[in-house]
């Protein structure tokens, strides 16, 4: 499969397939990106609303994207019909609220999850997948309608599905869902079973769309792999202790690990420098899921001593690590941890220039 942004996709797809399987190419393995141009602007919508719900907008401005950059390394281009992180639970019996903010606001907009159990009894029975939705209608049909737009020129990313505790904070509530886990964890244990099955019937009927035009999915870190993969995550557990995540969440993690092919654990660390001890413990669950096969581990705000410290525990497990990297991350990083370590990395960067990118991936290759 050729692509027009991506002439040379056929070998980076070869190394990311090695990538998935823990196998080294002779560097770390890079998705680098660059712009190469001024880029054009289209004229949007009004209001952000109008703007998330135009799908032919949006890939007409994401063409104007895909003219101006450089893809270099493993990176592909993909588009994203984002629809929001709490898209699973819209599918499920959840409310989806798309919120305009002023037009001078850093983000334009956001979509968040209305909490719609009150009732434990009376409304936990609701929750059910209803592939009628009109959240589930619109994101298959916009993933549709990418995936024809984007056959010879850009893959299609999958949208964010977002199982377990996150899916339950925004069906409950997240501070009433911190008081449940002492008052009644078997309601919350039915509840994640329903998410599990609603989300697996999301990904499988996502996948059906996108695998025989792209070979494969693409996550929402735009990372691909040959079958069904999507990032997991459960930043809620950050709100509780490791060991109240080990008892309660990870049971339901390993279930959900089960149906999917490829799996990256999706890791927020934007306050390891001051709460490290604790991040690590964290850490040390999500290495116990055997089927996770890489973890991210990045935040670009985080020195390169914390980084590297989240890293060597992932790769002593056995996984693989995958990073967003600032261009001069790249090669301290693959110094401190020598070559053997450093080419079960995966780095996402986005360099000033062609020739930045292109300086990075010549040095790496050395």
């Amino acid at each position: 499969m050729e692509l027009l942004y991506k002439p040379d996709w056929a070998e980076a797809k070869e190394r990311i397939c090695a990538f998935w399987k823990g196998e080294s190419i002779g560097r770390p393995f890079l998705c680098i990106t660059a712009p190469t141009g001024e880029r054009k602007r289209l004229d949007p919508p009004p209001t952000y609303r109008e703007k998330v719900l135009d799908i032919d907008f949006r890939l007409r401005d994401y063409e104007e994207e895909l003219k101006t950059t450089y893809y270099g390394g493993e990176a592909v281009p993909c588009f994203w019909p984002d629809l929001g992180p709490d898209f699973t639970s819209a599918c499920i019996g959840g409310e989806s609220v798309i919120a305009n903010r002023p037009a001078d606001a850093e983000i334009p907009g956001t979509i968040w999850a209305m909490p719609v159990i009150d009732d434990w009894d009376r409304d936990l029975p609701k929750i059910e997948l209803d592939t009628e939705n009109v959240w589930y209608k619109r994101g298959m049909e916009f993933t549709k309608i990418a995936v024809k737009q984007g056959v010879g020129k850009y893959l299609v990313e999958i949208l964010d599905v977002d199982g377990g505790m996150d899916t339950a904070a925004g069906l409950r509530g997240t501070e009433r869902l911190c008081m449940d886990l002492i008052e009644c964890p078997e309601k919350i244990g039915i509840l994640l079973e329903i998410i599990r099955e609603g989300n697996r019937n999301i990904i499988e009927k996502l996948y059906s769309i996108v695998k025989n035009s792209q070979g494969g999915m693409i996550n929402t870190h735009k990372l691909f792999a040959p079958g069904i993969t999507y990032n997991m995550r459960s930043d809620f557990s950050y709100m509780i202790d490791p060991a109240m995540f080990r008892e309660l969440v990870l049971p339901y993690m390993l279930r959900e690990s089960e149906t999917v092919d490829y799996i990256m654990f999706h890791t927020h660390t934007e306050d390891a420098e001051t709460n490290i001890k604790n991040r690590l413990n964290y850490l040390d669950v999500i290495l116990d899921i055997p089927r996770v096969q890489t973890v991210e581990w990045s935040c670009l705000g985080l020195s390169i001593d914390v980084k590297l410290t989240g890293i060597r525990r992932i790769l002593e497990s056995g996984k693989t690590a995958f990073l967003f990297s600032k261009p001069n991350e790249v090669l301290e990083i693959t110094k401190r941890l020598g070559k053997h370590d450093a080419c079960r990395v995966l780095h996402i960067v986005r360099a000033s220039s062609v020739a930045e990118a292109e300086d990075i991936l010549i040095k790496l290759e050395k």
